[in-house]
């Protein structure tokens, strides 16, 4: 009986030509594997202070980006137009894909730090749409989306210290359908 038998190189050369015919061809941006867990970190802590100019975050994201930030000081003096006279960080998020989304902030001193969402980006005044005002010396702070936003819509996302000493934080904004 004749039997015939391909040699190792050979058989490991077939087996890997058939597995990448296998593999669909990905050709433009929609098709990428994402990073399901990305860090952004603050560019510049002096050119994110306003709504208006938030600082864009340029990262394709999956599940979760997390931006580490800073704050340079603390101050809050309950004006009604804007209370927060410390530093203001914002930064403008773009949703993946059509989902729910929540933010978290987290630090870990005894500063109060607040968070602040705009559902989309403010123009020439900025009022935002939520905040916790809650005066908390320990995070998280949180908000969830109650309505599912749409691919490409834009949020702005800011963090703001009413009292105590500079400090770093983590805002981490989740996505899923």
């Amino acid at each position: 009986m004749f039997r015939f038998t391909t040699p190792p190189r050979l058989s490991c050369f077939l087996a890997a030509v058939t597995l990448a015919a296998c593999v669909p061809a990905q050709d433009d941006d929609d098709d990428l594997a994402l990073d399901l867990d990305l860090t952004w970190e603050e560019e510049d802590d002096d050119d994110n202070e306003q709504p208006q100019d938030a600082e864009e975050v340029y990262v394709l994201w999956q599940r979760s980006v997390t931006i580490n930030g800073s704050m340079s000081s603390c101050s809050y003096d309950g004006g009604e137009d804007w209370p927060w006279t410390g530093d203001n960080d914002n930064y403008r998020v773009e949703i993946p894909e059509a989902g729910y989304v929540e933010v978290i902030l987290e630090w870990q001193s005894n500063s109060d730090l607040d968070l602040i969402i705009f559902f989309e980006p403010p123009g020439s005044t900025a009022a935002p749409d939520w905040f916790s005002n809650a005066s908390l010396t320990e995070g998280p702070e949180q908000y969830l989306f109650d309505e599912p936003l749409a691919r490409g819509d834009d949020i702005v996302v800011g963090v703001s210290c009413a009292s105590g000493s500079s400090d770093d934080y983590t805002l981490e904004v989740n996505w899923e359908t």
